[in-house]
C-alpha cells in the first residue's frame, strides 16, 4: 500500500488554517500554473475540490472538466 497521503487543496487549507507567507503563496501559484500547463486543446476547470495535494507538496488534479471558453 503506497504510504504518501493526498488531500483536497480544499482540506489542505482548511488543515492548514492560516494565510500562507508570500514565497508559499507564490509556490502555489506555480502549482496551480504547472497543472494548467498540462491542458491540452481547453483550459482545466479548477476548483479547491479538484485539486489534490500529495504529501504537502506535490499538486495534481483528477482530470477535471475541459472548457474551450478563455
Amino acid at each position: 500500500m503506497d504510504s504518501s497521503k493526498i488531500i483536497s487543496l480544499e482540506d489542505f487549507i482548511r488543515k492548514e488554517n492560516r494565510y500562507p507567507s508570500e514565497e508559499e503563496a507564490l509556490g502555489w501559484a506555480l502549482q496551480l500554473c504547472d497543472i494548467l500547463e498540462d491542458s491540452t486543446g481547453g483550459f482545466r476547470v479548477l476548483s479547491p475540490k479538484n485539486v489534490y495535494v500529495e504529501n504537502g507538496g506535490h499538486w495534481s488534479t483528477a482530470h477535471p472538466p475541459l472548457t474551450n471558453d478563455a
